[in-house]
């Protein structure tokens, strides 16, 4: 299995479809058809599959490397949205209006 192989479960895949991202995504992703655990003498004990629980099981139908969603989640974005490297969230506070975001930075917004 790849390292940093990460990938949206459930309702979390919707993203990219909305972002209209869906082809770029499945044009980055890796050619994971599976997975077997194996014993200490190679014998196959379980078989992942890619399409098991409708593309949504250990093996999904979708695996990408993280840099490379991270690579088209700013390259199909970065038009639309500010983006600000170098700092992290400090707090979020949330009310009726929205959340407020405080950066470590010293910055707020939203």
């Amino acid at each position: 299995m790849p390292v940093g192989r990460p990938w949206m479960r459930g309702v979390g895949q919707g993203g990219h479809r909305a972002d209209g991202l869906d082809a770029a995504v499945r044009a980055a992703r890796t050619d994971t058809a599976g997975a077997h655990t194996v014993d200490v003498d190679g014998n196959v004990r379980e078989t992942y599959r890619a399409d098991d629980h409708g593309g949504d099981g250990y093996i999904a139908e979708i695996e990408i490397l993280r840099g490379d969603l991270s690579r088209v989640l700013y390259e199909g974005t970065r038009d639309g949205v500010e983006y600000l490297f170098g700092d992290r969230i400090a707090a979020l506070t949330q009310d009726a209006d929205g959340v407020d975001v405080a950066l470590v930075g010293g910055a707020s917004t939203w």
